[in-house]
């Protein structure tokens, strides 16, 4: 650029930059990889930063940079994913992202600051709203522990998988039977992950290939009804764990303090049954690491419980 700004050095450092910000090893981004330029996490400038707390620049950054790592590791659900952080313990407010922005395109600027109870106490640089209905349940959490700096809230395949199936009669909650009756050698059709199994798979496989792959989703369900298992070292990196049955609203009294005698004083990870899962920390990072084990936790356990199932589908060592 010594030499002026031509069209030949533009074009290297768009090249550059194309290269830079296609090199990410996302499975499930939600934002495109074949972007030219990618939104700055801080965007804060002099002006903006006037008005912030002691710090909160630094964890505006650090929980943009969040979102950013869900959106990269395949976690976000388009803008159904949040990551809230405790601003002040004195005044308690709290950082969200809007709704309706995606995980991808969070910045330092753009979070919304808001009170227990949701109400907006600065609404950042979008002019999008904030999701009151999703922040209940972060409310909830903040309001019984004053531990939690920080949450993040996933519902991914799988961790929505062990959720679903983390009581004895949570069967149902991931194969339906399209039939009311269903005989040993008679398989009509199933559903499974968003998939249907029926007739036409049962041509296409053959008979044995076909109830074998009946046998093996079966084996699934019955393996996972414990909920999360010490089956991989991720797993035994989580720590205690809670379990709560969820109807996916927070917004009641009673379920609010259902909700916070089950989660108890100290348990740092929330399984949400028929849902996802939640992660608390004193800190972004440990609310983080949290996340990071049990999401890696279960996937090691889905794959696993395909192929390893005990007889009539329980796991080894798992008490039922």
């Amino acid at each position: 650029m010594k030499k002026g700004n031509n069209s030949s050095n533009i074009w290297a450092l768009r090249q550059i930059a194309d290269f830079m910000a296609s090199t990410s090893h996302a499975v499930f981004p939600t934002s495109s990889m074949n972007f030219s330029m990618m939104t700055p996490i801080n965007d804060l400038h002099t002006a903006d930063s006037l008005n912030l707390a002691k710090g909160e620049r630094l964890m505006r950054c650090k929980i943009s940079s969040v979102y950013r790592l869900l959106d990269l590791y395949g976690w976000a659900q388009l803008s159904d994913t949040y990551v809230t952080l405790r601003v002040s313990k004195e005044q308690d407010h709290f950082l969200i992202s809007p709704k309706g922005v995606s995980c991808s395109e969070v910045t330092a600027s753009s979070l919304i600051k808001v009170n227990i109870l949701g109400e907006v106490v600065e609404k950042g640089s979008s002019c999008f709203p904030v999701d009151t209905t999703g922040f209940c349940l972060h409310s909830a959490i903040y309001a019984a522990r004053p531990d939690v700096r920080c949450i993040i809230h996933l519902h991914t395949p799988a961790t929505a998988a062990v959720s679903a199936l983390s009581s004895a009669g949570g069967v149902e909650n991931l194969i339906l039977l399209e039939q009311e009756k269903r005989r040993p050698h008679e398989v009509g059709s199933v559903q499974w992950a968003g998939s249907t199994f029926g007739p036409m798979q049962k041509s296409r496989l053959g008979e044995h290939e076909f109830e074998a792959l009946m046998r093996m989703l079966d084996n699934l369900v019955s393996a996972m009804k414990w909920g999360l298992l010490p089956v991989s070292h991720d797993a035994l990196l989580v720590g205690d764990m809670a379990y709560y049955d969820f109807n996916g609203e927070m917004e009641q009294e009673a379920d609010r303090i259902n909700l916070q005698k089950c989660l108890g004083p100290t348990c740092k990870i929330l399984v949400l049954r028929n849902h996802g899962v939640v992660a608390l920390g004193d800190t972004v990072e440990e609310a983080f690491y949290k996340i990071f084990h049990l999401q890696a936790a279960c996937e090691i356990q889905v794959s696993t419980f395909l192929w390893t199932a005990g007889p009539g589908g329980a796991p080894i060592g798992a008490k039922g």
